[in-house]
């Protein structure tokens, strides 16, 4: 019987007889190699939402994230509005973490912004002051906080500053680094 380079796994010939238990070892090989991929990676999806609704603010709950398990969390926000504009990012709708920017357009034409990410450095420790880093377009800025990790229960996205009313569709992406 024939076998695959990298994991050894069956090729067969029309004429081979074929087992169950060849199967069952190449299903085997195949997990245990992609389990092993997975558990390589430093960025790990944790949670991704669209919204369904327009709104003038946009709540991300974040209180089921366990910051110990985390070097750092990032969010990825792909905002659509009716017109473009900066957009406050708070946590618990007090202490302001960053900005965003929502450039008015539809999806398809957004691509060419890429989207705000706000990354917190929660370094493993839940009592860890916060630190974060906001990049938007033709914005970066780094904020050292006093509020800590644990007590963070969402953020929000707030188009108040400038009018800005978020259209259906807007997708955040929440990633966690090991």
């Amino acid at each position: 019987m024939l076998q695959t380079t990298n994991y050894q796994l069956c090729q067969w010939e029309p004429s081979d007889r074929i087992l169950r238990t060849d199967f069952n070892r190449d299903n085997k090989k195949i997990d245990t190699a992609l389990a092993a991929a997975a558990g390589q990676s430093i960025l790990r999806p944790i949670r991704e939402i669209v919204t369904t609704e327009s709104a003038t603010s946009i709540r991300i709950q974040l209180d089921d994230i366990d910051w110990s398990q985390w070097q750092s969390i990032v969010v990825d926000a792909e905002l659509l509005s009716n017109n473009k504009g900066t957009v406050k990012i708070e946590f618990d709708n007090s202490t302001e973490v960053g900005s965003a920017y929502s450039n008015g357009e539809s999806v398809q034409e957004s691509s060419r912004y890429g989207p705000s990410r706000l990354i917190l450095f929660c370094n493993q420790n839940v009592q860890c002051s916060v630190n974060a880093l906001s990049l938007c377009y033709q914005t970066a800025e780094f904020l050292p906080l006093s509020h800590r990790f644990s007590y963070i229960s969402y953020l929000d996205y707030s188009g108040a500053i400038t009018n800005l009313t978020f259209a259906v569709g807007c997708r955040f992406r929440i990633w966690g680094v090991k």
